[in-house]
Order: structure tokens, then sequence, then C-alpha cells
């Protein structure tokens, strides 16, 4: 008799675990519309972009049109709907312990800035058109030229290898298309020109002669020796007066 009462609580003991397991994992990640919605920007922001208000607001709305005040968030969605914007490049939505949900978002990073009539436009590293910056690092390269889609991709293809070399990233500014010429790049020392011809390719004999040459205008002669000077043959740097 007694070991058939113990038998029936330890019965009633795991019955009631199962209940309790079963609600714990039945139980949704509730929201309410009550709760905060927190907006956070990682990295440079830009006042002339999306404002956090609009952000919050498109969550509210988000969140107010779901069938139920209480109920699973769909986080994807909601990431998703906050990237349909083309000048943010990726949000992430988090729900924390007290249901509040925090809202982290990446803007789209300026590359490079377009100078085309008399005009400037920016554009990122996957040469998505940005709003007008208020505030944009100096050192990004201006691009000129004659530029349709296929020059521009390697214009930026270029671009990118400027960046990435010390070297060129200290001394270039720029970088010019001609579509009879090619690409000629715009030194910050002497406002000088480098021609390099149609191939956006550089290899280390073009880096070292422009630092040969770099080096024997600054011992040798003075800025107004060349206008620009041209190394897209082998092993031979022209100067144009």
């Amino acid at each position: 008799m007694k070991n058939r009462e113990i038998i029936l609580k330890w019965i009633l003991v795991l019955f009631l675990i199962g209940i309790l397991w079963v609600l714990l994992f039945s139980l949704p990640n509730t929201y309410s519309v009550n709760n905060k919605v927190v907006v956070k920007y990682v990295g440079k922001y830009n006042q002339s972009m999306n404002s956090k208000d609009e952000i919050m607001n498109s969550a509210m709305k988000f969140l107010n049109a779901q069938d139920s005040l209480n109920k699973d968030i769909n986080t994807q969605l909601l990431e998703d709907l906050i990237t349909q914007d083309e000048y943010v490049e990726k949000a992430e939505v988090y729900l924390d312990v007290t249901g509040a949900i925090n809202i982290y978002v990446y803007f789209r990073k300026p590359f490079v800035r377009l100078l085309r009539d008399n005009e400037v436009y920016y554009y990122d590293s996957e040469k998505v058109m940005l709003p007008a910056l208020s505030n944009v690092d100096d050192n990004l390269l201006v691009v000129t030229g004659h530029l349709d889609q296929d020059n521009f991709e390697q214009l930026f293809f270029l671009v990118k290898m400027i960046y990435n070399h010390e070297f060129l990233n200290e001394h270039i500014g720029g970088v010019h298309y001609d579509k009879d010429l090619g690409y000629t790049l715009s030194s910050k020392i002497c406002d000088l020109g480098i021609n390099i011809g149609k191939n956006p390719l550089f290899d280390t004999v073009k880096i070292e002669m422009i630092k040969v040459f770099y080096t024997f205008l600054g011992q040798e002669l003075n800025c107004d020796y060349c206008k620009s000077i041209d190394i897209q043959y082998d092993k031979q740097i022209i100067c144009i007066k």
C-alpha cells in the first residue's frame, strides 16, 4: 500500500512537470505596443538620412499591424521592412528580457565622390547613389569623366586598389576617365596627373615608377616641370608639360 502511494505521488509530480514543460515552451515571446522601441545607429550617421523617429514609427506601424497585441515577433520581417530603404545596409532586431525591441541600423557608407556637371554625388562600394550628405570624409577619392556602366565597374575596382594600397591611398586624390586616353590619377602632390592607360589594373612596376618620379620631382625638379606623366608603357615615364 505504501509503495502504491509513493508511485502515485511520483506519477502526479511527473504529470505536473509535464504540464509546466508544455506551458513553458508554448508561451510566445510576447510584446506589447506599450513596450519600448529603441533605435541605435552603428557607425557614423548622416543627418540627411532617416531619423531614428522615422525608423521607430515604421517599427510601431509594423507592430500595430499584428493580429494581436501579444504574439510572436517576426524579427526577420521587421528587419526586411527597415532595409527596404536603399540607404540602410543592414538592420538587426533583438527583443530583450524587458520586452523592449532594440533595432540596430547600419547605413551605407560613402565610398567615392563623383563630380559631374558641377554637381557632387556620393556612391557606396556597391555603386548605390546616396542622398546629399552633410558630413563626409575629406579623404574620399573624387571621380570624374565619361562614365558608363562598364567603365564604372572598372573604375570602382581601381578605386578599391588605391584605398587598399598604403602609398597610393596617401598620394592619390582622384581618378578621371577619358574614353580616348583611359584612366588618369590625380596626385595630391603638385596636382600632377598620372596617366595609366585604359587598363585599370595596377601592378607593382607602375607603382614603383610613380614612387621613383615622386622622389626625382622632390629632389631635382619643381611642380612646374611636368603637368602630367604617362606610365602606361613598360619602363617608361613620359613627362607632359
